[in-house]
């Protein structure tokens, strides 16, 4: 049997629907699917039994490539890291590459999850001295429906990686702000900032709610987790804080 994974995280959020606006459903599921999702959330309750961390503690490397690899590092990056998050529900792979210029990170993604499996590649880039500080190119609305903090920029651009790179660029080149260089030893934390802000944000707007303490029961015992410190969390129900200070 394999040795626990130790995280440090303190609090697992699930989407609830009824937080949601429906700009943000239907680019999950589409305009009319979008509109009975947002109808049926005004009259009951409706949550995502997936879960996700508010703070990401946990990150093990991973070997391989992904399919899209080749193609990536033609455009001008470099592969820095490639890991899995054994926080969340469901499976994942990411392989993060750092373009030449130092300031955009390719990240591709694999997820799978209750409602089925999808590989992405999104970018990336940190902005200071402007009104944005992050800008996000995704291929599709459903890879990032949730309104974005204030200071985010998120761009949907299908279709070829090549064609979103470049529109990526000249969108970041169009910004008022300095692009920010991403050294590669300061890359979780550059992730990890994304992450929580994102997260922080959607939770404060009522997007996301606390899970229960069985479901995050549920998600240790699926994945192996226990809580640094704490010998016996195998076999003893998480805690789950149910505020963000």
């Amino acid at each position: 049997m394999s040795a626990p994974r130790v995280t440090r995280c303190t609090t697992w959020l699930r989407l609830r629907m009824r937080g949601l606006r429906y700009r943000e459903i239907s680019r999950a599921v589409g305009p009319w699917m979008g509109a009975l999702g947002w109808a049926l959330s005004r009259v009951t309750e409706l949550s995502s039994n997936e879960l996700a961390p508010l703070e990401v503690t946990l990150i093990e490397p991973i070997a391989g490539e992904p399919q899209v690899g080749r193609e990536i590092e033609r455009l001008g990056f470099t592969k820095l890291a490639a890991f899995t998050l054994p926080e969340f529900t469901g499976e994942n792979s990411t392989h993060v590459y750092l373009d030449h210029a130092g300031t955009t990170l390719a990240e591709a993604v694999w997820f799978k999850a209750v409602g089925g499996e999808r590989t992405t590649v999104a970018l990336s880039s940190l902005v200071e001295g402007g009104s944005v500080t992050r800008l996000r190119t995704v291929e599709l609305p459903k890879d990032a429906p949730l309104d974005p903090p204030p200071g985010w920029l998120v761009r949907f651009q299908a279709g070829a990686l090549g064609d979103r790179v470049d529109g990526h660029r000249a969108a970041l080149a169009a910004l008022t702000g300095k692009p920010v260089s991403v050294e590669p030893a300061t890359l979780y934390d550059h992730l990890h900032i994304g992450h929580l802000e994102a997260m922080r944000h959607a939770f404060t707007r009522g997007a996301y709610q606390a899970a229960e303490p069985a479901q995050v029961e549920a998600l240790f015992a699926a994945k192996g987790l226990t809580r640094e410190g704490d010998a016996t969390a195998a076999a003893a129900p998480p805690q789950v804080a149910h505020s963000i200070e």
